[in-house]
Formats: structure tokens, C-alpha cells, sequence
């Protein structure tokens, strides 16, 4: 049995799912103590799998160690942390169009065209050329990234429905070994009970919002290609609302 001061919490970011907020809460309540301190241990590490894929490996020694890990991870990273059975794992999900509609926002940002490979700049790209691209750098969080995440690899390619849905049973299983699962439209009280969960203090006010500008306002059209980039993440959504019910 492992105490809260000991367990490991990892939080599995999905884009665009108030993440930010979270991870900013946790990291001002689990921060560094003296010990941390004598001992030169990292008791928060942020984890990017496609972001820091050059140097993943240097990283995962501290990730291993450390009481808080968050970050744009999946499930394959995850299992080269060396999973624990003592893990407080945990997650918040939003509707996927939703959330590829705040992604794109974000896409358009000077904060997230930082970490795009793209040529030109976000003026030169519309909500559909978004959705086409298939650079890792925005691919991985347009493609049904939820499925991508908790079925094993971001970086993933299925080439048929049927290994989508093998993808989708794994997602699923993987989801319902989660701790805690809270969702974007009830972000205040689903918050409150994580924090709740872990012993710390419930945050204060709403979700953070980095990015001004609104690319994408009203009812967006259900293209053929919005559906086929958020269908298998649809289902997964579902089964998340389910298994919280």
C-alpha cells in the first residue's frame, strides 16, 4: 500500500482538455521539500512522448522516481516508466470536436505554432489543411488522439478500421484502469474532487484559456474527414461517460 506522500500521481494530458490548469494546481501543491531538495530529486517531471522524443530516454530515469509525472504521454511511454500497482493515474477528456476545435485555435497561436514543423506560418493554414496534415508534429493531436494515447502509440499508424477497433478495445480497457477521469464540461467539480482525492487544496477559479485569438467561432461543418478524425475517439468518449456514470 503506498501513502499519499509516496504514490505516484501521473496524469495523462490530452491536449486542449484544460490540462494546463491542472498540471500548474498540482505542481504549486506537490512541489519540491527539503529532502527533494538535499537529495536532488525531481519530484514533478513534464513528459512530451512526440516532443521529447530525442531525448525520452534521458528523461524516463527521473520520471521513474518522481511523485507527480504529467504531461502529452501515452500509454507506451507509460509502460517504460515501469508501471506501478500503487499508480494514481488520471485524466480529463472533452467531446472531440470540441477539442479539435480549440486545438486548431491553439495551432494558430504564437504559443502552440512553437512547437509545430510546418512551413510558412498559421495564417497559411485553415481548419481543414489542419485536419489533412499528416506532419508528426499536429497528426497526432488531430487523429483521434485519445485512442492514439491510451491504446498504446502516438505515433501509430492504422490502416483499416478493423486495427482501429483493436486500438479502440485496448484505449478502452486502458481507460478503465484510470484512477480518476474528469471531463472538460464539468471542469469545476470534477477538479475539486481530484484534488480532493489527492489531499490538496481545490483550485480556485476557471479553466485558463492561452489562447486570445478565435479562429473557429458557431457550428462547424461534419465534414467526411472531422468525422474520420474524431469517430474512434467518439466512442471512447462515450465509454468514458458510461464508466463514470
Amino acid at each position: 500500500m503506498h501513502s499519499a506522500s509516496t504514490q505516484r500521481r501521473l496524469f495523462f494530458h490530452i491536449p486542449k482538455c484544460a490540462g494546463s490548469t491542472v498540471y500548474k494546481h498540482l505542481e504549486l501543491h506537490l512541489g519540491r521539500n527539503r529532502l527533494d531538495r538535499i537529495i536532488g530529486r525531481k519530484p514533478s517531471i513534464l513528459l512530451h512522448t512526440v516532443f521529447h522524443s530525442a531525448h525520452l530516454h534521458k528523461m524516463l530515469p527521473d520520471a521513474r522516481k518522481a511523485r507527480l509525472v504529467y504531461g502529452h504521454f501515452d500509454w507506451a511511454t507509460y509502460n517504460k516508466m515501469l508501471p506501478r500497482a500503487g499508480d494514481y493515474m488520471f485524466t480529463f477528456l472533452r467531446e472531440p470536436v470540441d477539442r479539435l476545435r480549440s486545438s486548431y485555435n491553439f495551432f494558430c497561436s504564437p504559443q502552440g505554432w512553437k512547437w509545430i514543423n510546418l512551413p510558412g506560418c498559421p495564417d497559411d493554414y485553415t481548419f481543414v489543411d489542419y485536419l489533412k496534415s499528416d506532419d508528426k508534429s499536429t497528426h497526432w493531436q488531430t487523429d483521434n488522439v485519445m485512442v492514439r494515447t491510451f491504446s498504446g502509440g502516438h505515433d501509430q499508424v492504422y490502416q483499416s478500421d478493423d486495427e482501429w477497433m483493436e486500438a479502440l478495445e485496448i484505449a478502452k480497457t486502458n481507460i478503465d484502469r484510470m484512477s480518476f477521469i474528469g471531463f472538460h464540461h464539468n471542469f469545476k467539480s470534477d477538479f475539486d474532487e481530484l484534488c480532493k482525492r489527492i489531499a490538496i487544496p481545490p483550485h480556485q477559479g476557471a479553466p485558463e484559456n492561452i489562447t486570445s485569438e478565435k479562429r473557429l467561432k458557431g457550428e462547424i461543418e461534419m465534414t467526411p474527414l472531422l468525422v474520420k478524425r474524431t469517430k474512434w475517439d467518439q466512442l471512447l468518449y462515450s465509454h468514458a461517460l458510461e464508466s463514470v456514470a
